[in-house]
């Protein structure tokens, strides 16, 4: 038990790659592990790229825009059009 006083510390990287919540290989790239359903089933912290509370990155919001207008400046350069042949 963590005792009132005491520090703790979380290693985000070894959180980030926790079998346990993410799976029997963690480093593989797996866009499903963010599906709304999937997240929710995850403990709230489980995935804090930019860190939490007072020491969080100042940069966040910042990348955060930066990723959004890279996506949009690559979906300019495409001509996305439906796919006839897919079903529901």
């Amino acid at each position: 038990p963590i005792r009132k006083g005491e520090t703790i510390l979380v290693v985000l990287l070894a959180l980030h790659r926790d079998p346990t919540l993410w799976g029997a290989d963690p480093e593989r790239f797996d866009p499903d592990r963010f599906l709304p359903a999937t997240v929710r089933a995850r403990p709230a912290h489980a995935y804090t790229p930019f860190g939490v509370g007072a020491r969080a990155c100042i940069g966040r919001q910042f990348a955060l825009h930066v990723a959004v207008i890279a996506l949009a400046q690559i979906l300019t350069r495409f001509d996305i059009v439906p796919n006839t042949d897919y079903e529901l």
